[in-house]
């Protein structure tokens, strides 16, 4: 930043919902400034930043960053939308910074086997797997006929049945193909994989296997078919379906709690 320009703008698109932190933190930093952020989806286009809607302004310095002059601020983004940055002058000092952002997204529900989202019968729920690390390593492949999962996922868990059943678990409402992994077993240390994902064009994704009387589940979804690097955003619905062997629907509808 030099001569009489005030501040430095920088664009950023974003394609999920998540918490970023925005921070100035460098020992490049050398002057007093403040970091503004602007939705550039409230008008369409980039026009006159004027008219856009402000998100955050800060100037709240870092005191957990051992240099001096740095500024964070946290931001809760929106999928699809288009973000400007503006660092500018606090004052009438120019000189140089250094800009981060890092996702400080807190992980989703079910990341990890222990955390197992419980499914309800007939019910829908809403999941994603933005910020997850969980691949499901060293569950048993069984007859999986996938592999292990290539990308990050998430976990439900479907608790014993009390007569044989037959159980469907779909998912819809996402942008990608995904995978469904059924390992039966009610604990994560004693899981063998018990079936597969069937995929449709129109990216409805079904898993169907009968489940004899008290036998449980943990359900692994992940997105699949994504290029190394590509960001994982999808968000989805996910509704378990029990009948009993008789082709009728069962009775065992169960609280939306983790396990």
């Amino acid at each position: 930043i030099g001569g009489e320009i005030p501040g430095v703008w920088f664009s950023y698109k974003e394609n999920a919902a998540r918490v970023l932190l925005l921070s100035t933190c460098s020992e490049d930093t050398d002057f007093e400034h403040r970091i503004s952020v602007f939705d550039m989806e409230v008008n369409a286009g980039f026009g006159d930043c004027s008219q856009k809607l402000c998100m955050a302004s800060s100037v709240v310095e870092d005191i957990a960053c051992p240099h001096g002059n740095s500024t964070t601020l946290e931001l809760n983004t929106a999928p699809g939308h288009f973000y400007s940055i503006f660092v500018q002058n606090e004052d009438e000092t120019a000189g140089d910074f250094e800009l981060s952002i890092t996702d400080i997204s807190p992980p989703p529900r079910g990341e990890v086997c222990m955390s197992a989202v419980e499914l309800p019968n007939n019910e829908t729920l809403q999941g994603t797997t933005v910020g997850s690390s969980s691949r499901a390593e060293g569950m048993s492949s069984g007859s999986c006929s996938l592999g292990p999962p290539v990308n990050p996922g998430v976990f439900f868990y479907i608790p014993p049945v009390e007569k044989r059943t037959g159980i469907s678990v779909a998912l819809a409402g996402n942008d990608y193909p995904f995978d469904i992994r059924v390992y039966k077993g009610n604990t994560c240390d004693n899981l063998s994989c018990r079936n597969t994902r069937v995929k449709t064009d129109n990216l409805l994704i079904n898993s169907s296997w009968m489940a004899e009387k008290g036998e449980s589940f943990h359900i692994h979804v992940s997105v699949a078919d994504i290029a190394a690097g590509e960001e994982l955003t999808d968000r989805f619905g996910i509704v378990m379906v029990q009948q009993d062997d008789n082709g009728g629907g069962t009775d065992g509808s169960s609280s939306d709690s983790s396990k």
